[in-house]
């Protein structure tokens, strides 16, 4: 008789209480049994007791489900030249964030939207509201926007909405999932499903709604890093956030943000020339 359901339900009960202890039981006992899957979980489940950290393929999987979730009330753009020239600078910042080879790449959406939006998915996927890319005048604009969205990623402000009391539930449920696909009569996979969905719940909230005033300067900091690292004039992100209507609480103020982003680009620039080429090339691909 398998007795493999039974403790793994006792792990997702026990999780927040002896995740160490419960996870050395679960890896020695699939190690007994051969049973690799568990083995596996029960090693999550140490880490999790030890770090609150997820890993890039569990962020990945993060990512895919907030997306989809966004997406379901989303309409993509039929711009599609447009979204091709977001993606293609949005990849060259990409790699100067710190973060290239995410699992599965860097992904770029834009999205029909006249709204003047923006969406940092954990794994690498940003989606950009047509509006947005609308109000930019030019690529260093454009960039600045991007290299924003970006940083949010690179610095990990997705992930770091969920709770503690949620990390060490989220943890264990994606190291169960193989698992529990095979034993949904039990009522296991709704139990993990239910753990995953208040995870899922508190990183689209942070992603739909924006971050706290602390970790938006953050990524307005980093963008300007990024920038400057590219080539491009770090400058077009304020020029954008002065264009921006007063933010909420958690945006905080666009002008100071933007006389913070000033601030910090202070002393660079851009040769004339490059800049006429960027926006030529900018003007051909969003203004067409």
């Amino acid at each position: 008789m398998r007795r493999l359901p039974l403790l793994m339900l006792g792990l997702g009960l026990l999780a927040s209480t002896g995740c160490a202890a419960l996870g050395t039981v679960a890896e020695a006992y699939g190690n007994a049994t051969g049973d690799s899957t568990l083995a596996g979980a029960g090693a999550s489940l140490k880490r999790s007791a030890e770090t609150s950290d997820f890993t890039e393929e569990e962020k990945v999987y993060t990512g895919r489900s907030v997306a989809a979730n966004l997406l379901a009330t989303a309409q993509l753009s039929d711009r599609l030249k447009t979204e091709r020239y977001v993606g293609e600078v949005g990849q060259v910042l990409a790699q100067a964030s710190g973060r290239a080879a995410l699992p599965q790449g860097w992904h770029f959406i834009l999205l029909k939207d006249p709204q003047v939006g923006a969406f940092s998915v954990p794994g690498g996927t940003i989606l950009v509201d047509e509006g947005l890319v609308d109000l930019c005048q030019d690529e260093d604009e454009l960039a600045g926007v991007l290299a924003h969205e970006i940083s949010h990623v690179a610095l990990d402000h997705p992930m770091q909405a969920v709770s503690a009391s949620n990390r060490q539930a989220a943890l264990l449920g994606l190291a169960n999932v193989a698992y529990a696909h095979g034993t949904q009569g039990n009522g296991q996979l709704q139990s993990l499903a239910g753990q995953f969905n208040d995870v899922l719940g508190q990183v689209g909230q942070a992603v739909a709604h924006g971050y706290d005033r602390d970790k938006e300067s953050a990524a307005d900091l980093e963008a300007v890093r990024i920038l400057v690292e590219v080539g491009y004039d770090p400058h077009g992100l304020a020029r954008v956030l002065r264009r921006l209507k007063s933010g909420d609480e958690c945006h905080g103020d666009p002008q100071v943000r933007a006389a913070a982003v000033e601030a910090a680009a202070q002393g660079y620039g851009t040769d004339p020339a490059a800049y006429a080429r960027r926006k030529a090339r900018f003007l051909a691909a969003v203004r067409d």
